[in-house]
């Protein structure tokens, strides 16, 4: 992890340094693009790990751990997969594995780094919708994407960036007009709504 060069990092109103890896553990989750898994867990001991800033040190996982975990393959379509070893998966399954044990870990702030990168259609759709639900459940999800439709779909507030300096940002509505997209994308986009919600297209 970068250390910042200057100003502060808040998380919750609090420094970011002034918290214990428990402590930001219960607080954040993250979900990156591509996680190195150097051992070969099975599936539902990798998400048990997302349980880990819940227990005491060398805490064993309680049941109450264990359910949680499963509820969290059982949302990801996962729950027949509990026993295979990770290293098995095709890249797309490990993406949702690593969601999973995001979502087991139960943070209030979940941070996803283009979360539906090495996705089909339908998987794509089911992150999509529980990215959603965090959301509507008082969750802050905060999501990098190449894709406006999925910002559109899902955020309230909306960053667009291009060669790293800010091109617009405020909420969907604001940031995500055909002009600031064609700036940002450099190429012609067009922005419709079908059904109150915002279509992106080129």
């Amino acid at each position: 992890m970068l250390s910042r060069q200057e100003g502060l990092i808040l998380v919750a109103r609090r420094d970011r340094t002034r918290y214990s890896p428990r402590e930001f553990g219960q607080l954040v989750g993250l979900v990156s693009q591509d996680e190195y898994l150097p051992f070969n867990f099975t599936v539902l001991e990798y998400v048990l790990l997302g349980r880990a800033p819940h227990l005491h040190l060398l805490g064993k996982p309680s049941r109450h751990d264990h359910q949680v975990a499963l509820d969290a393959l059982e949302t990801l379509g996962l729950l027949p997969f509990k026993k295979r070893p990770i290293q098995t998966l095709s890249g797309g399954e490990r993406q949702l594995v690593t969601m999973a044990r995001a979502l087991a870990q139960e943070p209030r702030i979940l941070l996803l780094d283009e979360p539906t990168s090495h996705l089909d259609l339908g998987n794509k759709r089911r992150i999509m919708q529980i990215m959603r639900r965090l959301r509507e459940n008082g969750k802050t999800v905060l999501f990098t994407t190449h894709d406006p439709n999925e910002a559109a779909s899902v955020a309230d507030q909306v960053i667009l960036l291009r060669a790293g300096k800010i091109q617009s940002a405020g909420d969907a509505r604001q940031a995500l007009t055909a002009a600031h997209l064609t700036a940002t994308y450099g190429v012609e986009v067009q922005v419709v709504e079908n059904n109150g919600r915002l279509v992106v297209l080129t």
